[in-house]
C-alpha cells in the first residue's frame, strides 16, 4: 500500500474503534458507490508527504552494481478530513478530539498503522439541504505523523580530499585548501 491508503486505512481503524462503526459506516470520501443509510462518516486524505523533520539515509540489503543501495527514511505530516452524516455527525465530531487524545484502544490501532495524531481542527457544520429536508452534517480535519520511506538508490559518497584554488581579492592573490571531494573508491559512509 501506498503511504496515503496506509494513513487513510488507519484513521478508518481508528474511527470505527472509537464510535463503534462498520466498515460500511466509515468510507472513503471520494469512492464512486451507493451512500449507505445514515449515519455515517467519510474519510479523506487532503494533503501527505509534507517532510516535518531530517530524513536519515538508511541501507536497504544487496547492491544494483558496485555500490549499496541506500533509500531516505523520516517523519511526514498529514491532514485528513473527516466528515460526518446524519443525527449523530455533531456529536460524533465533537467527541472526536477525546477519543485521540484519551482513549487507549484508538491510539493502540492509530500506533498499529504507524501514525501519531498533531492536531484535531475545528469543528465545522457543513449541513445541506437535500431536496426538501436539510442533512446534519459536520466536519473535522485531522494532522497526522508517520514515517515514509523513500525509493532506494545507487549511494553517493562523500570523502574527504584536498583541492587547491586560487583566490583573488582587493588584498592580491592568495591560496586557500578544501576537503571535499568525490571518491569513488572510498569506504561507505
Amino acid at each position: 500500500m501506498s503511504d496515503r491508503e496506509d494513513i487513510l486505512q488507519g484513521v478508518r481503524g481508528a474511527l470505527k474503534t472509537a464510535f463503534s462503526l462498520s466498515d460500511a459506516q466509515v468510507i472513503v470520501q471520494d469512492a464512486d458507490a451507493i451512500r449507505p443509510p445514515l449515519p455515517y462518516m467519510t474519510v479523506k486524505v487532503t494533503t501527505s508527504d509534507t517532510l516535518s523533520g531530517v530524513l536519515v539515509d538508511w541501507t536497504v540489503h544487496g547492491t544494483t552494481g558496485a555500490l549499496p543501495t541506500k533509500a531516505s527514511r523520516g517523519p511526514r505530516d498529514a491532514v485528513v478530513e473527516v466528515v460526518a452524516y446524519g443525527r449523530e455527525a455533531t456529536e460524533w465530531l465533537e467527541a472526536l478530539p477525546h477519543h485521540l487524545d484519551r482513549d487507549a484502544e484508538v491510539h493502540a490501532v492509530l500506533s498499529a498503522s504507524g501514525l501519531s495524531v498533531l492536531t484535531s481542527g475545528a469543528l465545522v457544520d457543513v449541513a445541506a439541504l437535500l431536496d426538501t429536508d436539510t442533512e446534519a452534517r459536520a466536519l473535522r480535519t485531522i494532522g497526522v505523523r508517520y514515517e515514509s520511506t523513500g525509493p532506494a538508490f545507487d549511494a553517493v559518497e562523500f570523502v574527504k580530499g584536498e583541492l587547491d584554488l586560487t583566490v583573488s581579492s582587493h588584498e592580491g592573490p592568495g591560496s586557500v585548501t578544501i576537503g571535499t571531494v568525490l571518491d569513488p573508491d572510498a569506504p561507505f559512509c
